[in-house]
Formats: C-alpha cells, structure tokens, sequence
C-alpha cells in the first residue's frame, strides 16, 4: 500500500485521503503524506525497514519532504538500526538532482558539508558498528555507506567494503557515477580505501 502511494503525487488530485495525512503531532516541519499506511505496517512490524524506505519514496517522488523525513525517522532511531542510513538515501538522491542540473561540479563542494558528515558518522558508528553479522545487513545500505564515507573521506570505508565483498549494487554508483562505467568507479573506491587502511586485496 506505500508502494501505491507513491503514485498519488498530486494533492489537487488525490486518489487517497490516506496517503496526504497530517504527520505525527508537534512535528510541523514534516510534510503530509501516508502516515496511517506507515502506522499501520509499525504496529505489524515496528521500525520495519522497506516501511520507511516506501514512506522515503513517496516524498521523493512528490519532489519534497524526503530529507525532512528521514532526518526524523533517523532521529527516533535506536542504536543498531538500519534507519540511520536513511539520511544516506536521500542525500545521494539530492546530490544526483543537483549533478544532473549542474548545480555541482564535484563530490568535494557537496559532501563537506557539516551536517552530511554527521549523518555518514552516525550511520557508521550507530548502525554499521553494531553489525554484529554484516551477511544480514541490506547490501543497499552497505553500498551507500561506503560510497558517502569516500565521498566525504571519512574512515570507515574499508570496513564497510570487506563486509560488502564483491557485492556491488547499482544504486548509488550508478546513480552518481563520475566515469563510463560504475563498477569502475566502485572498485577505485574500493581499492582506494583498502589500501588506506593498509589491507591486501
């Protein structure tokens, strides 16, 4: 039912008064959207992940609301949890926006920023850090950890790369990719962090 609501993008013309609810109360600078839908699928299986991954595609198919919502959805979350590389999602997504309209020419100009460092440091050391068994991690989220730990050089990466293996995903590198081909891009990464922190590959 997120999924769906992620075709009903236009509030003038709404096919659900479910999926342009008010957000949880006091919490005024997030947008409206399917919240009852989100509830819902908390009571079944609370904090579960693709939940708020749909919930984080709605807003950005509506072209608003995504980083506020993952800002919040990563505030509430508890130490281990997958959802402090929410944030993660929606800057790679704001970063392959602005590169596409040439509003940025570069990694370096973007991934400097302060508060994007803090939100790559969390996902690291409040998520990644209590991976106790990296087999179970999402392969989504380990590729999107490592590609923001490289792109802000930040430490860290070459941890997340061994516990990624040869298991690349498309998203992000291809989303963001600077050369021909993104594999190449995330086997430099790769190798460029490895050898950093002194591993053999």
């Amino acid at each position: 039912m997120l999924a769906l609501a992620q075709l009903d993008v236009d509030y003038r013309n709404w096919h659900s008064h479910q999926h342009w609810a008010n957000p949880p109360e006091l919490e005024v600078m997030l947008p409206s959207g399917p919240w009852p839908l989100l509830w819902q699928a908390d009571l079944r299986d609370p904090l579960n992940r693709e939940a708020y991954h749909r919930m984080l595609q709605c807003f950005q198919a509506r072209g608003h609301g995504a980083k506020d919502f993952t800002f919040w959805a990563s505030s509430r979350a508890p130490a281990g949890s997958s959802h402090l590389v929410l944030p993660l999602f929606a800057h790679v997504e704001d970063y392959r926006m602005r590169l596409a309209g040439g509003q940025v020419a570069g990694t370096l100009g973007y991934w400097s920023n302060e508060q994007i460092r803090h939100q790559v440091e969390r996902a690291r050391d409040g998520w990644f850090a209590y991976c106790t068994d990296t087999n179970a991690c999402s392969l989504l989220d380990l590729n999107y950890l490592a590609y923001t730990l490289t792109a802000c050089d930040l430490r860290g990466a070459a941890e997340v790369f061994t516990a990624i293996g040869p298991y690349a995903t498309p998203a992000p590198w291809k989303h963001v990719c600077e050369g021909r081909w993104w594999q190449d891009d995330f086997a430099k990464a790769r190798n460029t962090a490895l050898k950093r922190a002194g591993y053999r590959h």
